[in-house]
């Protein structure tokens, strides 16, 4: 499979405890992502391994202590840390039904013509993970590259579904 295939769905921060359970940071909104069975990649470098999820407990949120198949002490589970963990594409879209009317995945807006006023603006070329939020990174018609905070405010994905967003930056961003 090429990088594409790959959907980011956590990030793996280190071992926890001696066992080989990790202390994951998760990005995605899909809780049953992480569920016991399923299968993720870890992936650093480029180099993807193919791993079962044994059990995965949500602490706070935003983190997770997860067993994988295969990682089975506090050595095992070191080697691994900094990895980011992935689904597959098809995987992803398998739960697209999970999704309401007004949500998306973060892929779908790559490709997404931007609009400014009204008029055509650039496209979206990528969604960033920034310390407060998301940021999109929008290449104008000119070919410059701009970031753009992903807030309500700011950007307004209503129309996402017919390849469109509309963005208001406050005044200087941009």
């Amino acid at each position: 499979m090429k990088n594409d295939d790959y959907i980011r769905i956590g990030h793996v921060n280190g071992p926890h405890g001696l066992k080989g359970d990790l202390k994951i940071a998760v990005i995605t909104d899909v809780e049953s992502r992480f569920s016991e069975g399923n299968r993720v990649f870890l992936g650093k470098g480029g180099v993807f391994k193919e791993y079962t999820i044994r059990y995965c407990e949500r602490h706070k949120g935003r983190v997770a202590i997860a067993e994988l198949d295969g990682i089975d002490d506090r050595a095992a589970a070191e080697a691994v840390a900094g990895s980011d963990i992935f689904i597959t594409r098809d995987d992803a879209e398998k739960g697209r039904s999970e999704l309401s009317d007004d949500e998306f995945y973060f892929y779908d807006l790559i490709g997404v013509e931007v609009y400014r006023d009204g008029t055509l603006f650039g496209s979206v070329s990528d969604v960033i993970e920034g310390g407060a939020g998301h940021i999109l990174k929008i290449v104008g018609s000119d070919k410059s590259e701009y970031l753009l905070p992903f807030v309500e405010e700011m950007v307004d994905t209503s129309r996402v579904k017919e390849r469109r967003i509309d963005i208001t930056p406050v005044e200087g961003l941009i």
